[in-house]
This record gives C-alpha cells, structure tokens and sequence, in this order.
C-alpha cells in the first residue's frame, strides 16, 4: 500500500472501531454527538497515542501535499475527532470561498473535503459548497458518498430531507443508490419505505424497457429488497405496498440474471399466497439452490390444502446433492405432517436417513 494508501486504511479502519465501540453502548454512530465520538476514540487509542496522532495529522493539514491534506481533515474530524482543529478548517473554507468570490483558482477538493469533514464535527458551515457540488455533477462516486454520509452524520433534519428528496428520486441510478445506501442509515420508517417502493417502480418501468440491469442498477436492487424485506418482516407495508412489491418480484423473477431473481426470490417467499403458485413453482425450478430455497419456504405460507401439491416435488428434493435443500424440503414435510412447529433446529445425518425412508414410504 502506498504510504497515502496507509493513511485511508487507517481512517476506515478507525471509524469502524469507533461505530463498534459506540454500538457496544447502545450508540448510533451516525445520530451521536462528536463528543461521544471523541470519548469512544480516546478508549480505544489511549490518550498518549490520540495526542500523537492528532499532532501528526494536524501538521500534514499545513506542510502536506493535496491528498495528505484530505486524508488529515478526514482523520481529524471522522476518526481523531478533533474538536480542536473545527476553527482552523472553519478558516480553510471560510478562505476558499472568499478566493472564489474573487474568481482566484483554487484546489477545491480540499474546500469540499473540509466541508464534510466539518459535519463530523457538528458544523454546518460547508453545507453549500457541498450542495453545490453535488450539483455541479464533476465528484467521483467516492466523494459523493463521502459527501451523502456527511449530511447524515450532521443530523439535521431539513438538510437530509431537502437532499433526500432530490437524490433519492433522481434518475441518476448510480447517483441514488449513493444517496440511498447513506441515507438509510438515517431514515429507518415510512420515508425511506416510500423512497424505496417509489425506486422499485421506476427499476421495474427502466426493466420493461431495457430487458435488463447494469452492475449499479442490480446492487441498488439488492439494497432495496433488503430494507423493504425488512419492512415487511415488521408489518410496516400497507397493502397497496406489499402488492407493489409482489408484481416487482414476479416481473424480475423471468430476469436472466440470478443476481435480479435471488432478491425477488426472497421478497415473494415472505408475501405470496395462493394466487401466486405459477411464481412458486418458478422457484422451485431455478438451478439457484438459494433461489429454490426461498421457494421452499414460499410453500410454507401457503394453507395446507395447497402444501399437499408439493409433497411429491418435496419428496424429490429429499434426495438433493445440497444438504440445506434436503434438509429444508425435510422440514416442509414434517410441518405439513404436523411433527414440526416453526422452530428447525439441526438434525443428525443418521436423523435425516431415518426421515427420510420413513417419509418415502409413507407417500409412496
């Protein structure tokens, strides 16, 4: 790794320590204070190491080169947490956009990074170099996210809203799925449920149009069916909701890309119901074990009057080269039989063997 490589591990790595510690205590990293932050970084460094290390980031903010410069505003306001050095990158903006009010060129990476390493430390002053540069188009995906996850970590609600709603609905996939990934981990309720339902419309009109994904478009996708999977697993969906969901699903279940028909998958096999035994049976043909698991456990959603089709396929599966298939098309049978309640704790091989000659022999 290169030695400015060195300093970018160092700052994730420090952020993940300081969430896990704040996790620990009940904290949200990203709705806590930057004095909470502080104390949590502190413990985990100890004083003697935090105060060289913030001696040696805040001396590369002067004498370092562009990047040493970033990566020492990021370190001392998402990592050290330096509530000290907030005037002094206060000053470094607060000088920037006066040479731009004056039409002097400037490095503005360092403006925008200043920018966002202000909101760590509960400092708005950034907020419309940011915004702006957000609609100057130019970031890399890197610095948007890094920008996204700043608004955020402010924690004011009008900004995040104001922002939210433009990036979350923008037709801009790539774009939205940043804001989207950053934005969830402040909205966790029926905003972010309507954003996600509303984008899930729109992929599903982009689908019928195009015939399929780009790499982008799929993760979002993913990250979508996971919180709405979510959602629903609380009861959070109103019908109309979970209908929208339900024809998204059935719609991506004929995409040719298992990494479209696994979220599918797994959003069906949480709401399908007797009207949907044709995607059921999709399922349960697929050549993805994962995807023909969740077909599995569409079947147990269904009453028992309609489980009773698919014992034969059931039984079929006992003989599975995947043990997870077998072991789970087992389980079906033995719910169906009434010998199960929804608990499924592992069984023995030699368990197994004996089920399943008894279950054969019974249907057969």
């Amino acid at each position: 790794i290169s030695t400015i490589g060195k300093h970018y591990v160092l700052e994730g790595k420090l952020k993940v320590a300081i969430y896990s510690a704040l996790a620990k205590k009940n904290y949200n990293y990203y709705k806590t204070t930057p004095e909470k932050r502080l104390a949590a970084c502190k413990e985990l460094l100890g004083n003697n190491t935090y105060i060289k290390l913030q001696s040696f980031y805040r001396n590369k903010i002067n004498q370092g080169d562009r990047n040493e410069k970033e990566i020492s505003i990021l370190l001392l306001c998402k990592g050290l947490i330096s509530l000290e050095d907030k005037a002094a990158i206060e000053n470094i903006i607060t000088n920037d956009l006066q040479q731009l009010r004056e039409g002097k060129d400037i490095d503005v990476s360092i403006t925008y990074i200043a920018s966002v390493g202000l909101c760590y430390l509960d400092s708005d002053i950034g907020i419309d170099f940011i915004e702006s540069a957000f609609a100057a188009s130019k970031l890399s995906e890197n610095y948007k996210s890094l920008g996204f996850e700043a608004l955020v970590i402010l924690n004011k609600r009008d900004i995040i809203k104001r922002n939210a709603e433009k990036y979350l609905t923008t037709d801009n996939t790539a774009l939205a799925y940043l804001a989207f990934i950053e934005f969830s981990n402040y909205y966790r309720a029926t905003e972010l449920y309507v954003y996600a339902i509303n984008r899930l419309k729109y992929m599903e009109n982009l689908y019928n149009q195009k015939g399929a994904f780009t790499q982008n478009e799929e993760r979002f996708i993913h990250e979508i069916s996971n919180i709405l999977w979510d959602a629903k697993y609380e009861e959070l969906l109103d019908r109309d909701e979970i209908l929208t969901l339900k024809q998204f699903s059935k719609t991506m279940l004929n995409s040719s890309s298992k990494n479209i028909r696994i979220p599918a998958a797994k959003i069906l096999s949480k709401i399908c119901d007797n009207n949907d035994v044709k995607e059921i049976d999709l399922l349960l043909q697929d050549k993805s074990s994962q995807i023909l698991s969740y077909g599995l456990d569409a079947i147990l959603r269904l009453p028992e009057s309609s489980q009773k089709i698919y014992i034969p396929k059931l039984i079929a599966l006992l003989d599975s080269e995947n043990n997870d298939v077998s072991s789970q098309a087992l389980y079906n049978i033995r719910r169906y039989l009434g010998e199960k309640d929804n608990n499924q704790p592992a069984i023995s091989e030699q368990e197994f063997i004996t089920h399943k000659k008894r279950i054969k022999a019974l249907f057969m």
